[in-house]
């Protein structure tokens, strides 16, 4: 699901439109085509969460880049929506209903593995 979006204007004279170099974030409704597109980005990337860029072009949207660890610069002041909290949320939810199985580690060892 698409939890927060808004769009980023560049500084006057300045192309970038970064938070952190002075862009300036502004809240959007994303059409209902920019959310599947968004979706579907994430998912051919296998992520559960990333920051999916997209941008409005004449002939439809166009993805630009998909961030495994987005940048919360701005999104929670423009949207007034919890961001890091939904991740947060997420991130636990995950992590209880994680089937030991699935884990990374041998907990069935007696002993932990010593070697550096």
């Amino acid at each position: 699901k698409v939890v927060a979006s808004m769009e980023r204007q560049s500084a006057e004279g300045d192309f970038r439109s970064n938070i952190n170099i002075g862009g300036v974030g502004v809240p959007v409704t994303l059409t209902e085509e920019e959310v599947e597109l968004s979706i579907k980005a994430a998912d051919a990337f296998n992520l559960d969460m990333a920051g999916v860029d997209i941008l409005r072009t004449k002939t439809g949207p166009v993805v630009m880049e998909v961030n495994s660890n987005p940048g919360l610069e701005g999104i929670t002041e423009v949207t007034g929506w919890d961001v890091a909290g939904e991740i947060v949320d997420f991130a636990v939810f995950k992590a209880l209903n994680k089937k030991p199985s699935d884990s990374v580690f041998d907990f069935k060892q007696d002993e932990p593995d010593a070697r550096i």
